[in-house]
C-alpha cells in the first residue's frame, strides 16, 4: 500500500530534526552546506512534496489567486481570454501560486458573496479582477473589506486605489487610424461599443482625438449586431467610390463583424479599400 512521505521520514534519513528539514525546505535555517545537501538529497531519493494543506494551516495563506469573468455569448469565442489565461497560470505557477477559477453570477449579491466565501474561508489569498466597469460594485467591496487584489482594467485614469494593469485601447485604435489616413483614406466611420462601456469610451478617446488631429470627416454607429450589419450596408452605398474592407472593420473597430458575417453570409462586403 502507498504511504505518503512524511517530514519526519526525510529527517529520519538524513539524521537530523524534522525541525531542521522544515527550515531548510523554507529558506530559514543556518545549517552547514554538508547537512543542506544531505536533507536535499532524501528529499529527491524518497520524492517528498509538501503538504499545501498542512502548509497553508501554518501559514495562514493558501498559495492560490482567485479569478472569474463573464461568459462570452455561446455563438462567439474568445481567443484574448483564453491567452490571457494562460498567461495567469504559467505567471502564478513560476511563484508557486496557483489560479482557482469559480463561476461567475450575473447578480451581483451572489458574485459579491462569492468573493467573501472564499476569502474568509481562506481558499484564495486574493483575486485578480477583469470586469472594470462604471458603476460595478466589486471594487469598492473588495477595497472596503481589505480583500487584496489586482485588476486588468482600470476604472479611472486617476483612479490610484487599487494596483492594475491595462492596456492603453486609446492610443491603440489612434494608431489605427493613423495608419488608414496614411494609406490615403479620409472617411472613417466607428463601429462604437455600448455607451455604458469603460474600454468602449477609452477607446473612443482615441478616435475622437486623432479624428480632430486630422480634420477628417467622422461618424460614430451605436453596437448590436443586427444594427451592425445594416450600418455596413449604408457605409457601402454611401461612400460612392470607397469601398470598406470588412477585415478592416473587423480588426480594428468591430469584433462583432465576424459574427455579422456569419448571420448574413451573402452580403458581407468583400476585400479592401482602393
Amino acid at each position: 500500500m502507498f504511504k505518503s512521505v512524511t517530514l519526519k521520514d526525510v529527517a529520519a534519513k538524513a539524521g537530523v530534526s524534522y525541525q531542521t528539514v522544515s527550515k531548510v525546505i523554507n529558506n530559514k535555517a543556518n545549517v552547514s552546506p554538508e547537512t543542506e545537501k544531505r536533507i536535499w538529497d532524501a528529499i529527491a531519493d524518497l520524492r517528498y512534496t509538501t503538504n499545501y494543506s498542512a502548509r497553508s494551516l501554518r501559514r495562514r495563506r493558501s498559495n492560490t489567486i482567485g479569478y472569474t469573468w463573464e461568459p462570452a455569448p455561446p455563438d462567439q469565442s474568445n481567443p484574448i481570454l483564453d491567452t490571457f489565461l494562460q498567461s495567469m497560470f504559467r505567471a502564478a505557477e513560476e511563484k508557486d501560486y496557483y489560479l482557482l477559477c469559480f463561476p461567475y453570477h450575473a447578480d451581483d449579491k451572489n458574485l459579491l458573496k462569492v468573493y467573501r466565501q472564499l476569502y474568509d474561508t481562506g481558499r484564495v489569498d486574493g483575486f485578480v479582477i477583469s470586469r472594470l466597469n462604471y458603476k460595478d460594485p466589486t471594487v469598492p467591496y473588495l477595497l472596503e473589506r481589505n480583500m487584496p487584489f489586482v485588476g486588468f482594467g482600470r476604472l479611472d485614469e486617476a483612479d490610484k486605489s487599487f494596483p492594475y494593469v491595462d492596456v492603453d485601447g486609446g492610443e491603440g485604435v489612434a494608431q489605427a487610424i493613423a495608419h488608414l489616413v496614411s494609406l490615403g483614406h479620409r472617411k472613417i466611420a466607428a463601429l462604437a461599443w455600448p455607451e455604458d462601456s469603460r474600454v468602449g469610451n477609452n477607446r473612443m478617446e482615441g478616435y475622437y482625438l486623432q479624428v480632430r488631429c486630422c480634420s477628417m470627416w467622422s461618424s460614430i454607429f451605436p453596437s448590436g449586431l443586427d444594427l451592425l450589419f445594416q450600418v455596413l450596408q449604408v457605409l457601402l452605398q454611401t461612400f460612392n467610390n470607397h469601398r470598406i474592407a470588412h477585415t478592416t472593420l473587423q480588426r480594428l473597430f468591430c469584433p462583432f463583424a465576424a459574427s455579422c458575417s456569419a448571420a448574413h453570409p451573402d452580403a458581407s462586403p468583400s476585400s479592401v479599400m482602393p
